[in-house]
């Protein structure tokens, strides 16, 4: 069974802090073939997604320090990452309507983060996080949670 779901890998988009790094529900690209326990991933073409680290050398290969943290099967579209030396950067501003686990950058100067892509040549020039809470909000009386996605107006937790 294809993990398609934030709530299928972790009921909350962070199921680990400790000794120097986090481990969170992250969005990433259909991998081919299983990804194991350690794997390093990049940035993918798609808006808000991290994919398997490939092609070293290459121009649109750029390291962010995430990793496998349980093993990713072929199919799965969110997966748990492990980041080392992570920050939780709270109350921060997105430009758009994006989930926990998407993947995003800080914009220069705007204060705001909008989702990455590899696609966009200056997007590997910033700061990588991946939206990870607040886990559960309130938004109009009405409790939201994991697959449910922020609007521009409300804070965000990122993590760094």
């Amino acid at each position: 069974m294809a993990v398609d779901t934030r709530k299928k890998v972790w009921y909350k988009p962070i199921k680990d802090i400790n000794n120097g790094y986090i481990e969170l529900v992250c969005n990433i690209s259909d991998p081919v073939g299983d990804l194991p326990v350690g794997h390093q991933m990049m940035l993918a073409d798609v808006a808000g997604e991290m994919c398997k680290a490939t092609a070293m050398g290459d121009g649109n290969h750029v390291e962010y320090g995430f990793s496998v943290a349980e093993a990713v099967a072929s199919g799965d579209v969110f997966a748990l990452l492990r980041k080392v030396g992570a920050k939780i950067l709270h109350n921060q501003k997105l430009v758009g309507a994006y989930s926990i686990g998407d993947a995003v950058i800080g914009i220069a100067g705007g204060g705001a983060w909008t989702q990455a892509k590899s696609a966009t040549a200056q997007h590997k020039d910033y700061k990588i996080g991946i939206v990870c809470g607040p886990a559960d909000r309130y938004e109009g009386a009405v409790l939201r949670g994991i697959e449910d996605a922020f609007t521009a107006t409300e804070p965000v937790d990122i993590c760094i």
